[in-house]
């Protein structure tokens, strides 16, 4: 996977598939990384030599990510939410081959068989449940995050004139016409190498002429959550703790949450009775009411007595 993310994801676009299980991704760590045309692949590897899985979701599915479960380099589950349905499981596994110790393979068959046994008995359930009902719709996917820092008016015009040498080549069938094409496809890899290449050291510039530390911090925030299996929190449970995944219900526990929330009534001491004042208040002095002035805050506004903070803090 190394250098080629794209390539995996104009294949599966091209080809029409939604869930798709690599293994030897030979990716150290255990993230969630976007692979290009609304793609999303959850991985896990501990190494960058060998081994390693993953598991690809197209734009609607990575929405409906509840738990990730990874147990290993050669095993990994994905479980999603479905409307109206119980959850449904992914499981992506890399068997040991030759080469490997027994210890390897026997540890592998543990965790497939623990994994497999209690997603079996989740979808035997579902079938023996669901079997007549007929799948819901999903009303549209929640706005993907993408990348324009590397988009300029020189790649926009070497890509529509690849797609057009495409056509083209479609069209005739022509060996010269494949050659072209050919061409305007390295020609257009290479352009948009550049242009990425220039938006990250701009980028990383930026950083380092920050003002201050709470840009290098947002920046550091947003690029964790790119990194993130589960990025959008939509799916919720209800006080007795199952999970709702119909839109409806979903919206209704909002409002319950909310009308508790914003009505809850809290313990507070209640206010000392201090003894009536038995003579007339002192005169407001002229150094009180400037030293008063001088705290407010500029730009506010005015109370009953339509008087303003001077910008010296004087009267």
């Amino acid at each position: 996977m190394t250098g080629r993310s794209n390539e995996p994801s104009e294949i599966i676009r091209n080809r029409q598939i939604n869930v798709c299980c690599v293994q030897e991704t030979k990716w150290r760590g255990f993230k969630s990384r976007n692979i290009g045309n609304d793609y999303q692949l959850l991985y896990h590897g501990t190494t960058n030599k060998r081994n390693g899985v993953g598991i690809i979701l197209d734009k609607n599915l990575k929405q409906r990510i509840i738990n990730v479960e990874r147990k290993s380099d050669r095993l990994i589950a994905v479980k999603l939410a479905m409307d109206n349905h119980t959850p449904f499981n992914i499981i992506s596994p890399y068997a040991p081959q030759t080469g490997c110790t027994e210890q390897e393979k026997l540890d592998f068959w543990d965790d497939f068989d623990q994994s497999a046994s209690l997603m079996w008995s989740d979808f035997e359930k579902f079938c023996i449940e669901k079997a007549r009902e007929i799948l819901g719709v999903s009303k549209g996917a929640l706005r993907s995050a993408k990348d324009p820092s590397w988009w300029n008016d020189n790649v926009k015009e070497l890509i529509k004139s690849k797609r057009n040498a495409f056509k083209t080549w479609q069209k005739s069938d022509l060996d010269e016409d494949r050659a072209v094409y050919r061409v305007l496809e390295g020609t257009v890899k290479s352009a948009v190498a550049q242009s990425r290449a220039a938006a990250n050291e701009d980028f990383y510039n930026r950083l380092k002429k920050a003002e201050n530390e709470n840009t290098i911090y947002k920046t550091a925030h947003q690029r964790h959550r790119l990194t993130l299996d589960i990025k959008n929190n939509k799916y919720i449970r209800n006080t007795q703790g199952k999970l709702l995944k119909v839109d409806k219900d979903i919206t209704e526990r909002w409002k319950e949450y909310y009308e508790q929330l914003m009505n809850e009534e809290f313990l507070s001491e209640p206010i000392p009775q201090l003894p009536p004042i038995e003579r007339p208040l002192d005169a407001i002095i002229l150094e009180e009411t400037r030293k008063a002035i001088a705290k407010m805050k500029y730009h506010k506004a005015v109370s009953s007595d339509q008087i303003p903070a001077s910008p010296s803090g004087k009267n």
